[in-house]
Order: C-alpha cells, then sequence, then structure tokens
C-alpha cells in the first residue's frame, strides 16, 4: 500500500476542522481508498456474507428507514433530501467492511489522535474569534448577555457555520477518546483537556456537557484502578463541575430550569426551557397522526411548524426552524412505533457488542451519542451523522483487526 493511499483515509480524521463541501471532499477519497484496497485484497472476508449483510444493514438503519418511508411520504423532494444526506450511514461501514481501508488497530488509533488534535485546533480557533469580537464589536455586546454573545461569537466564525450544539458535540467525543487514547507528553494531554472543557464551558451547551459528566463518571468508576485515585478524581471532578456552573455562562443556562415563569413560551418571553417544552409537545401531538408508522421524515417539519402556530402565541417560532429537538421523538414522528422499535434494538446491538469486547471506548461513545440525542436530533444534521457513522463503524469493526 503506497504511502500516499494508506494516508488518505485520515483526512475523515480532521473533521472538526472541515465544513460541509470538504467533509464530502474527505469522504470521497476514504471511498476511492476502500475501492482500491477492494481490489487488492479480494480474498480478505469478514465471516460470512450473511453475517456481513446482517452488520451492514444494522449500521445502516438510519439511511434504511428513511428510504422505506419515501413509500408513505408526501413531501417526496424534503424526503429524499433526508436521505441523501443519511448516505454516510451506509457508504462509511460498505467502505469499511467491504474495502478493509483500515487494517489494524494501530490505525484507529492514529485516526482518533488526528481527530483529537483537530478538535483541539478548532477550540482554539473559537476562543480565538470569540475574543476577536469581543474586542472589535464591545459597544454591540454591552447591550447582551455573556451567553448571547459568545453564540453569535460562534456563528460570525467563518467557513465552519457550525451551530454550538454540534461544535460541543466534536469536542466532547475528542475528549472521550483522549480519556482512552492519550498522548506521550503529560503537558499536551492537560492543555488539550484545559482548552477543549474551557470552549465546552462558553459555548454553554448543557446536553453535551451533562451527557460528558455522566460518561465520565462511569469511566472512572469503571476503570481498572485503585479506589483512592478513583475518589479524589471524582471528588476533583464535581467540585470542578461546581466552579464551572457557578462562575461560567452556563449558570445562567442552568438557572433557567428552575426559574422559568410560564411552561409555554408566551409573546416575547421564551428561553430554552419552554420552548423545548412546547416543541415536545407538538412532537408529540404530530407523532399522533400516524403513530404505527409514522409520516416520513420528509413531512415532520411541516406538520410541527404547523402545530407551533396554532398553540402557541410567541414570535418564538419566527425566529428559526425547530426540529424535534430529540432523536428518539423524531424516530417516532418519522417511523413510528415500529422504525422507533427497529432502532432501539439496533442500538442495543451496539451496545451489547461493546460489552461482550469489552470495548470501553465504544460503549462511553455510545451512551454520550445516546444522552446527546435526548436534547437533540444529532443524527439529522451532517455534523453528527458523519460524526457517529464514522466511529460507529469503526468501533464495531475494530474486531476484527489485528493489533
Amino acid at each position: 500500500m503506497s504511502f500516499i493511499k494508506r494516508n488518505l483515509i485520515f483526512a475523515l480524521a480532521l473533521l472538526p476542522l472541515l465544513n460541509i463541501a470538504m467533509t464530502n471532499v474527505a469522504l470521497a477519497l476514504f471511498v476511492v481508498v476502500g475501492i482500491v484496497s477492494f481490489a487488492e485484497n479480494k480474498e480478505n472476508r469478514i465471516g460470512s456474507l450473511k453475517n456481513l449483510f446482517f452488520d451492514l444493514c444494522c449500521l445502516s438503519i438510519p439511511v434504511l428507514l428513511a428510504v422505506i418511508a419515501l413509500i408513505w411520504t408526501q413531501d417526496l423532494k424534503t424526503g429524499w433530501s433526508f436521505v441523501e444526506r443519511s448516505l454516510p450511514f451506509l457508504v462509511i461501514p460498505l467502505v469499511v467492511f467491504l474495502g478493509r481501508p483500515i487494517q489494524k488497530k494501530q490505525q484507529i488509533n492514529k485516526f482518533l489522535k488526528i481527530f483529537i488534535i483537530s478538535a483541539f485546533v478548532l477550540a482554539v480557533i473559537v476562543l480565538i474569534n470569540i475574543l476577536v469580537w469581543y474586542v472589535l464589536e464591545s459597544h454591540i455586546i454591552a447591550h447582551k448577555s455573556f451567553e448571547d454573545y459568545v453564540r453569535e461569537g460562534v456563528g460570525k466564525i467563518p467557513f465552519f457555520n457550525e451551530h454550538a450544539i454540534y461544535l460541543s458535540l466534536l469536542l466532547g467525543s475528542a475528549l472521550l477518546f483522549l480519556f482512552y487514547n492519550t498522548f506521550e507528553k503529560i503537558w499536551l494531554n492537560v492543555l488539550v483537556v484545559i482548552v477543549l472543557i474551557m470552549t465546552m464551558v462558553l459555548l454553554s451547551s448543557r446536553g453535551p456537557l451533562i451527557a460528558l459528566f455522566i460518561v465520565f463518571i462511569g469511566m472512572v468508576l469503571f476503570k481498572k484502578r485503585n479506589l483512592k485515585f478513583k475518589v479524589f478524581t471524582m471528588v476533583g471532578f464535581v467540585l470542578f463541575t461546581v466552579m464551572i456552573i457557578l462562575f461560567s455562562p452556563l449558570k445562567n443556562r442552568m438557572i433557567q430550569l428552575i426559574s422559568t415563569k410560564h411552561l409555554y413560551p408566551q409573546g416575547e418571553y421564551f428561553n430554552s426551557v419552554n420552548l423545548r417544552a412546547a416543541i415536545f409537545t407538538c412532537s408529540y401531538k404530530v407523532g399522533l397522526i400516524e403513530p404505527i408508522f409514522g409520516l416520513g421524515p420528509g413531512d415532520v417539519q411541516k406538520n410541527l411548524n404547523e402545530c407551533y402556530q396554532n398553540n402557541f402565541r410567541t414570535t418564538a417560532f419566527d425566529k428559526g426552524i425547530f426540529n424535534s429537538h430529540n432523536q428518539l421523538l423524531f424516530y417516532w414522528v418519522s417511523y413510528g412505533f415500529v422504525g422507533l422499535i427497529i432502532f432501539l434494538a439496533v442500538y442495543f446491538l451496539f451496545v451489547r457488542k461493546a460489552l461482550s469486547r469489552k470495548q470501553h471506548l465504544y460503549l462511553s461513545f455510545l451512551i454520550f451519542m445516546a444522552l446527546c440525542s435526548l436534547s437533540e436530533n444529532i443524527l439529522n444534521r451532517n455534523t453528527g451523522i458523519m460524526l457517529f457513522s464514522i466511529f460507529n463503524s469503526f468501533f464495531y469493526f475494530s474486531n476484527y483487526l489485528k493489533e
């Protein structure tokens, strides 16, 4: 295998630094390497064709459900657009399992390290841009909350154009990977952790932060270290978390959980808490229209928008497009109870395989993504789709690799 071909697969590891166009280019390079590898190693097979077909169906279940739903969806154009966006769920595992561009676990470890470094660079870029925007537009910022200032500053970062939640998703995943794939230099690990956590705190996305907190507790408790180390680490982490909540933009977002005046948004009064209450209520009402097989992903947003307009007298929903903000709700509304049960069964299969193989990193990643999906449709947007399909395929496939 040539030097170029060996390293082209790592283009996808730069995901935190790639916009949508560059992500597609990196994916295309990955596919090319997979095709070349398949042509050169036709004798390499992974079990029986029956098992291979089953594995591929499980890994690509989100796009398969979207394709099937085209049969009954009314908005075929939007439905097909959703299928196209979900294609990495099929393409990446197909390349990984058939093309076998990855031959050793060392390659996955290298991929993880590159991803961590890319996330670190992204975090530095975010911090610098927030600082620059603060200096250049301080007269505007004076009339905004610090949280709003940070989020608007993130939105002004050129090239990336990524939502704060998905930035946090990338940075949180990098922190998980670093826990199991540390660098040789201790100072480098400390620097990366500080920068990533600092950036996540400034972004103030509660979902990924809470998910990371829960997963980290589990990782410390189940890691093979002595009791003193675990107690010391847990106490330190809890104190650090309390300080973050009390002395950061996250404080205001946490206070909203208990200080919201109205359950649902009213007029000009709304925040992330009562907005989600309205969103979840409408998602439930829309889901009842076709509870067994769903409406199809192409028809979901239209019905949600109508529900918002008909049930809530507020300007909140005029400021953007608000999806179900919960992946499980989205699967139920889109594919009904049948599709939701299929998705949950497949996800449980991933968790069971991670447990049976004692793949702690894989298990941590699955739990982190599952917890984040409770507050966001992370598998609907390009960043979430690529992040999950890449690493779920790699970790699932790693059991077939040599050290």
